[in-house]
């Protein structure tokens, strides 16, 4: 369940219930500020509070993980090109950039795309092959940086690029 369908849910309940956002927070035990983040989209749930709404509301939460097929990926590259063409707003990405210019296509995507999009590249690339993307990559943020040199460790591969200089030298 997406988190505004969550917050939306628990908005639905507490009205269908008759209990205003003060009742609701008195009997879950939480505060007024904290319940209207949990039914306005707030990402930063906690189960512990989501647990007392829920049995405030006279429910039981549930919480359970569904895995992720990589077969939803799909390897078609004109598939992979329309599901991150909107990271290429200063080309037109085509199918044969994916064979000529890889490290290129995977430094944007993991600069400026979403989970789903680094996902997409490891299912048309093979996971060995990506990574290797990555380790030639060279990264604008120093967080985008940081987070895969620690992945690349974690495989076992070494970042072969060095980064960009932030600054430039005073002589």
């Amino acid at each position: 369940m997406e988190i505004s369908s969550l917050s939306g849910h628990i908005r639905k309940l507490r009205k269908k219930s008759g209990l205003s956002l003060s009742e609701l927070a008195k009997r879950a035990n939480t505060s007024v500020p904290a319940l209207c983040r949990y039914e306005t989209g707030w990402e930063r749930f906690e189960f512990y509070t989501l647990d007392k709404i829920a049995s405030a509301l006279g429910f039981s939460l549930h919480i359970s993980f569904k895995s992720l097929d990589p077969a939803s990926f799909s390897k078609n590259p004109s598939d992979v090109i329309k599901k991150i063409k909107r990271l290429f707003w200063d080309h037109r990405l085509k199918k044969s950039d994916l064979g000529k210019y890889p490290v290129w296509i995977t430094e944007r995507v993991i600069e400026y795309g979403n989970l789903d999009d680094v996902r997409i590249l490891t299912n048309y690339f093979g996971k060995k092959v990506f990574l290797g993307h990555v380790s030639n990559c060279r990264f604008n943020s120093s967080k985008t940086k940081v987070f895969w040199e620690a992945i690349l460790e974690k495989e076992g591969i070494e970042c072969t690029k060095r980064p960009f200089r932030r600054e430039a030298k005073n002589y």
